[in-house]
Order: C-alpha cells, then structure tokens, then sequence
C-alpha cells in the first residue's frame, strides 16, 4: 500500500509540472496573439504606409515562428501538444504548408485511486478546432494580406486571431 501511494506521489508530481508546462506554453499563445492583434490594427486605415504594413507584417511572421516554437514544446522528452503521438513535433512545415503529425488521442495518467490528469493535448483542436486552416497557416495568410494591404483579408485574419483566442483560453481552461 505504501508503494503505491509513493507511486501515485511521483506521479502526481510528475503530471503537475508537466501541466505547468502546457499552462505556459498556452499563455504565451495567448500573448502572441494579442501582439499580433495590435499589430493587425496598426496595419489598418489610410494612414498606414507601405513601411507600416511592412513592419506588421513582420510582427506577424515573429508571432507565428513563437507559436510554432510553443506548440511543439516538450516536457522531459514528450511533445505536450502532439496527443498519443508524443514522440514527435506537433507541427512542421513542409513545402511551404504546416502539417499537424500528432493525434487526438488524449494523455492522461492515474495520480490516485479513481482520479487521472491530463499531461498531453490535442494541438490541432488548440490550433485549429472547426477552423477552415490551423492558426499557423492563417498567420502566413494574414502576413501577406498585410503586406498588400488586403482590407478584406486583414478583417478576416482578425477574425481568425479572436477565434484562435477563444480556442486557447477553452484549453487553458481545462
């Protein structure tokens, strides 16, 4: 009886420094996203030059490389944000398109009697959930709608942004 419950001691220590870990990772999504959000609306309005939209752009391009960069962040060897599939990066882009390589199988370890907690995720639920493109994509899209100062596209993108938001603070939340 003593074992098991140094076990499930271990375990439980284990699994909270794992979830601080996802907790972080999220929360500076969540702050990426903001700054791209001020970054979009610096972008807008007949005020904004070329060299405006050029810099925001940029911003753009720096929020999604550290969204990436917190997307496939792993714990003790294990990507948090792959699913089951943990063994490798969540997100990788190849030929120019991002690709999801984890699963939605749910990571979860016994911490008592009856009780489990989740130490892994879903990244494309975080990252894309019903959207039409992960957030990763819609970053790159987003860039180039500011460099040529696509209205349209940049009201879209703020969109998307929000949308992504809320997709973060519901797996904060959890």
């Amino acid at each position: 009886e003593i074992g098991r419950l140094d076990a499930y001691k271990a375990t439980t220590s284990s699994a909270d420094s794992r979830t601080q870990a996802m907790d972080s990772a999220l929360q500076n999504i969540v702050d990426k996203i903001q700054e791209a959000l001020v970054a979009v609306a610096s972008a807008q309005g007949s005020t904004a030059t070329q060299d405006v939209r050029n810099s925001a752009a940029a911003t753009i391009d720096g929020v999604r490389n550290a969204i990436a960069a917190d997307i496939n962040a792993s714990f003790g060897g294990s990507h948090l944000f792959a699913g089951g599939a943990s063994d490798q990066a969540p997100y990788v882009q190849s030929g120019g398109a991002w690709i999801y390589q984890g699963d939605n199988t749910p990571v979860t370890v016994d911490i008592a009697d009856g009780r489990t907690a989740h130490i892994g995720m879903d990244g494309q639920a975080i990252m894309q959930g019903s959207a039409s493109q992960d957030m990763l994509s819609m970053l790159d899209t987003l860039a180039s709608d500011i460099r040529a100062g696509n209205v349209a596209g940049m009201a879209s993108g703020t969109q998307d942004l929000n949308a992504a938001q809320a997709r973060v603070g519901t797996a904060l939340a959890t």
